[in-house]
């Protein structure tokens, strides 16, 4: 890092996300999903992208993408409900691993 004439440090080109959490750790990838399911255009893609998640078409964000909401016994890493005009509303927690494995609770919760 080049100190200047001044003696602090110049703190160069803004950093990316994953020069500041390396991508092996879970909440990165958290933080992007929960970016993306943010995105009004993208979220729709996100769910067509979901092993399982069939005919979702139509369903749109309901409120905010929470962090670490608590689902007893365990706790999800993000969580957010879906709504359709004619449809049930779904509530949707998503545990992301990355090199740890699921525990009994996760799954239960």
């Amino acid at each position: 890092m080049d100190r200047g004439d001044s003696g602090t440090p110049d703190p160069g080109p803004e950093p990316s996300l994953l020069d500041i959490v390396p991508w092996s750790y879970g909440f990165a990838h958290s933080w992007a999903l929960r970016w993306l399911l943010l995105q009004p255009s993208l979220f729709p893609l996100v769910l067509d992208a979901i092993d399982g998640l069939d005919d979702a078409g139509g369903y749109v964000l309901a409120g905010e993408v929470l962090t670490e909401k608590p689902l007893a016994p365990a706790r999800a890493d993000l969580a957010f409900e879906m709504e359709h005009p004619t449809r049930p509303s779904i509530a949707v927690g998503v545990e992301t691993k990355v090199t740890d494995p699921y525990r009994p609770d996760q799954l239960s919760a």
